[in-house]
């Protein structure tokens, strides 16, 4: 009796897949110690980035202009939230995305209902560049979460600017002015959930509220992690 091609292959996957474990075994994308399932983090790696939860007595964070930001982390260069978020924005990891979006939206508790979704658009250049679009990913996953609409389309990014990352504080402001456009409202105003990754300064969220603002919605802000120099010493 012959057997096709396809059974032997499917036989062959999981030998496959045993050996690509020996021979390259995941790691922790912090301390790089050996994995034993499919996860960014070794324990002890995720308990020291719980260590960078931001307590709730530290929250709501607030923008530039003094709007408030709920997040799931402090962004510090130690925790391995950091290195985490790096491999999935720099490094096209879909997976590390993912885990990041199920972990904000564990950590992140939204007193307010909310219609639709909306991530801070990036440049189609800068995706280009880097390949996947990691707020997308985060908004779309708390859409999928809060059984609403996510909306790609009220915002665009229409210069490219230079990467906030790289600027200091008074820069990041002026970087974002006339960045964004917002899509003319013809429906009626929606209470939305405006999403990014990272916030330092919240020149961005700033600059993205305010248009959604005058377009009639209501917006809530949520984010991933804030940068923890911002508030000072960790506390112990």
């Amino acid at each position: 009796m012959s057997i096709s091609r396809g059974v032997i292959w499917r036989g062959c996957v999981p030998v496959l897949k045993i050996l690509l474990d020996i021979l390259l075994p995941a790691r922790c994308m912090h301390c790089a110690a050996s994995l034993r399932e499919a996860a960014p983090l070794c324990l002890s790696c995720f308990r020291l980035m719980e260590s960078c939860r931001i307590p709730a007595r530290e929250l709501p964070g607030r923008t530039a202009e003094g709007r408030p930001v709920l997040a799931a982390s402090y962004y510090r260069s130690g925790s391995p939230l950091r290195a985490v978020h790096r491999a999935a924005k720099y490094r096209q990891s879909e997976g590390c995305a993912q885990w990041l979006a199920r972990y904000m939206i564990r950590r992140v508790g939204l007193p307010h209902p909310v219609d639709a979704c909306v991530p801070v658009p990036s440049h189609p250049a800068r995706l280009m560049d880097r390949g996947l679009d990691i707020v997308q990913i985060l908004a779309q996953c708390w859409a999928e979460r809060l059984n609403s609409e996510l909306h790609t389309d009220l915002l665009t990014r229409s210069r490219l600017g230079s990467p906030q990352d790289a600027l200091d504080r008074t820069d990041r402001l002026a970087n974002v002015r006339s960045v964004f456009s917002a899509k003319t409202s013809s429906s009626q105003p929606l209470r939305l959930l405006l999403i990014d990754d990272v916030v330092t300064t919240g020149a961005t969220l700033d600059a993205c509220a305010g248009l959604l603002h005058e377009q009639g919605h209501t917006v809530h802000l949520a984010a991933l992690a804030l940068r923890r120099e911002l508030f000072g010493p960790l506390q112990q």
